[in-house]
């Protein structure tokens, strides 16, 4: 009896045994498994405030393929972009990662996901954050390129602010979502259908009012927002002449006169909302907007001296409705082309925006160097770097006031930090080059500069002569 209770107790001590070494086996095997999701360090993020929605996407595509960075995937209804793995490396052991774009207007967020370095078990995920140069380059510098490309600085006005019409908002609300998706041609059909709709209905001012006695009626803001569309068609044609065919003879004249076409539509609409509502500040603005955009990138009078008169009257009554409207404030003094500096120094006093005030600051500096007044202009881009460390055109600009006082350290220290932050942009070594030149005295001192610069594509006459005296 004795052995048999003892053949029982080592029977059952195996069967324990035996199942607490296949659990300690199966939590092994789960501890080394590799994560399926990566952690994203919060140090590998960027945001950049107050973007203009219709926009965003087509300037991080552009920005994307300056850099050759391809994409993976891309969802406009989930407001969302992911690169392809990039690949880089660091103390010699291979990385890569892949570039997240998040839009939740108005902020877009920048991250690096899916890190990975390369081990000896493979592709392993990555535990600590980007290197400092990593995430200037990956990050940082694709943030900055964005906002340079992104003038607006929309942060007080948004295009347009959602109001709930009087009328059935159906054809409303539909033209909204595709303004937002950025299909302004099926966002034009759909507020053109809002617009006559609301003539007939009995709850507008349409009948109530107007009596159909051909005067625009309506809610002004149907009125604005198609303005708004036409406006992005305009600049469609434009940006297609600028970038693709702008030396071609016979082909620039038709594009602009479909930009003409676009431009007369919206200005049409902007008009009839104010007919409706005089004191619409948006329907000023944006009007505003759409000729300054007009008169500074292509018009047959763009050589016309008094070329944002226009523009400039409509800003002004968008600040007359908004005496603190400080981007009204900013394209004001963009219009005054450099002679006026009191509208930038009002957008400061009223925005909240630091991106928006560094451009001001700028904006002031660049009107000192109109004026040969290059301490003072170094001054001003000083207070901009101060609000915005990461400006291209501040350190540029700074530099260039530099070199004209003859602090040849100082513009080299300026230019160094574009060329550490931009390696791949082939001015600020032309630049350095130039300084340099002018520091010892002798051309030869600049040549290594403006020989990469060349090396990097840049074609330009100047250029090629320096690197003439270079052979």
């Amino acid at each position: 009896m004795k052995t048999f209770k003892l053949l029982i107790f080592f029977f059952l001590l195996a069967i324990s045994i035996n199942a607490q070494t296949k659990k300690g086996q199966k939590t092994s095997s789960q501890s080394i498994a590799p994560q399926s999701q990566s952690v994203v360090n919060e140090e590998d993020i960027v945001t950049i405030q107050s973007l203009l929605n219709e926009n965003v996407w087509q300037i991080v595509k552009a920005v994307l393929r300056e850099k050759q960075f391809g994409i993976a995937q891309f969802s406009e209804k989930e407001d969302r972009l992911i690169t392809v793995f990039l690949e880089w490396q660091t103390l010699n052991v291979s990385n890569k990662g892949q570039i997240e774009f998040l839009f939740n207007p108005p902020i877009l967020t920048i991250r690096m996901i899916n890190h990975q370095y390369n081990s000896s078990n493979g592709w392993t995920p990555a535990i600590g954050s980007l290197s400092k140069k990593n995430r200037e380059f990956y990050l940082q510098a694709i943030a900055d390129r964005i906002m340079e490309i992104s003038k607006e600085v929309p942060q007080e006005s948004p295009p347009v602010p959602i109001q709930k019409p009087t009328y059935d908002s159906s054809f409303f609300n539909t033209a909204s979502k595709y303004l937002k998706e950025q299909d302004y041609n099926n966002a034009i059909i759909f507020f053109t259908k809002a617009i006559e709709y609301d003539k007939l209905s009995p709850v507008s001012n349409c009948r109530k009012i107007r009596k159909f006695k051909g005067e625009p009626c309506g809610n002004p803001i149907s009125f604005v927002r198609r303005g708004f569309c036409y406006t992005q068609k305009m600049r469609g044609w434009i940006d297609l002449v600028l970038k693709k065919y702008s030396t071609m003879t016979g082909v620039v004249d038709p594009i602009v006169d479909s930009a003409s076409f676009y431009m007369n539509r919206a200005d049409k609409d902007y008009s009839d909302a104010l007919e409706i509502d005089p004191n619409n500040r948006n329907a000023y603005f944006h009007r505003g907007l759409s000729y300054f955009q007009w008169y500074s990138n292509y018009s047959k009078d763009q050589y016309d001296a008094v070329k944002y008169s226009v523009p400039r009257e409509y800003f002004l009554h968008a600040i007359e409705i908004n005496p603190q409207d400080a981007i009204s404030y900013y394209y004001l003094g963009l219009c005054e082309e450099g002679e006026d500096e009191e509208p930038f120094r009002k957008c400061i006093l009223y925005s909240k925006d630091s991106t928006m005030i560094s451009g001001c600051y700028e904006e002031i500096g660049k009107g000192k160097m109109k004026k040969n007044q290059f301490n003072d202009a170094a001054k001003e881009f000083s207070n901009s770097i101060s609000y915005n460390k990461t400006s291209w055109n501040a350190y540029e600009q700074r530099g260039l006031s530099k070199l004209s006082l003859k602090d040849f350290d100082g513009a080299i220290e300026d230019f160094s930090w574009l060329i550490r932050n931009y390696p791949k942009y082939s001015r600020p070594y032309f630049l350095r080059g130039k300084a340099t030149m002018a520091k010892t005295g002798t051309y030869k001192a600049g040549c290594p500069d403006f020989n990469k610069a060349l090396e990097l594509g840049d074609k330009s006459e100047e250029v090629k002569q320096y690197n003439i005296l270079c052979k």
